[in-house]
């Protein structure tokens, strides 16, 4: 992901993304990611920005450390908290807003938070004035692969939440499955 090129896989996700992120993008107004993740860093392999002149503008290979986005939480949330301590402990947990999480206590509820609703939030935490979700995108045996991510200014994200959050796991839920995870009526027997 950080490198010249990307990997075969991550063309194949891009590729498979690009028209997920499309219809969030025209129907939110807000710009749409893909992220993957690369060491301790969430990386953005591909965008579709919103409508309008005030959004959230991103660039390819943007790197962006895990306890300050959304989408890092989610890669933080597919571990226990043990491991999530453990990661923690590796990482500088640097204040980048004001309201960045620097707190491990903080985060690791954050985290939990997280695991309990399936998608994550992020508030300012990256960017003053930018908020946004995430939701993660699964290969069939339910490993994290990559994140959908809406962003935002935060007014209209939060006026919008209760639109923007179905539709964001819904588009990468269907990711999941076109990239191979189950479907969860294929999943029972």
């Amino acid at each position: 992901v950080g490198r010249t090129r990307a990997t075969p896989a991550i063309e194949v996700l891009r590729h498979r993304a690009r028209r997920h992120l499309t219809r969030l993008a025209s129907t939110l107004g807000e710009t749409a990611k893909l992220i993957a993740y690369e060491g301790m860093s969430s990386v953005a392999i591909d965008f579709v920005d919103g409508a309008g002149p005030l959004k959230y503008a991103g660039r390819l290979g943007q790197r962006w450390p895990l306890h300050a986005t959304g989408g890092g939480k989610l890669y933080l949330a597919q571990y226990d908290d043990d491991t999530v301590r453990e990661m923690l402990g590796e990482m500088e947990l640097e204040p980048i807003t004001p309201e960045t999480i620097v707190d491990p206590a903080v985060l690791l509820a954050e985290v939990a938070e997280v695991r309990r609703n399936g998608w994550a939030r992020q508030r300012e935490e990256i960017h003053a004035g930018i908020s946004g979700f995430a939701a993660p995108v699964r290969d069939a045996s339910d490993h994290l692969l990559a994140a959908v991510v809406v962003m935002g200014p935060t007014v209209r994200i939060d006026a919008n939440a209760d639109a923007i959050v179905p539709l964001l796991v819904s588009e990468a839920h269907a990711l999941s499955v076109e990239v191979g995870a189950l479907a969860p009526s294929q999943a029972e027997p």
